[in-house]
């Protein structure tokens, strides 16, 4: 569920972000889309990605944490039921 909602924020953020260029720099879509990558320098380009790849691991990481939690308190409460 984190997982899903961390790439939820992602696209939106995106969407908003584009759409903000649409309307203020008068940008045709792709072309708004393609202005976000070229506007970062090198050096943010890379720690913009290791942010995002970073995120996204935690996420599944506690996706996994929470699974394993759920699945541990089922199995005691089937235990405590018998």
């Amino acid at each position: 569920m984190v997982t899903f909602a961390f790439i939820l924020v992602f696209i939106l953020l995106g969407q908003l972000m584009l759409i903000v260029d649409l309307i203020l720099f008068e940008y045709g879509y792709m072309e708004a889309f393609f202005m976000v990558f070229q506007s970062q320098g090198t050096a943010d380009r890379y720690i913009l990605l290791f942010t995002v790849l970073f995120a996204l691991g935690w996420s599944i990481v506690t996706d996994v944490r929470r699974k394993k939690i759920q699945k541990k308190s089922k199995s005691l409460e089937m235990e405590e039921q018998s």
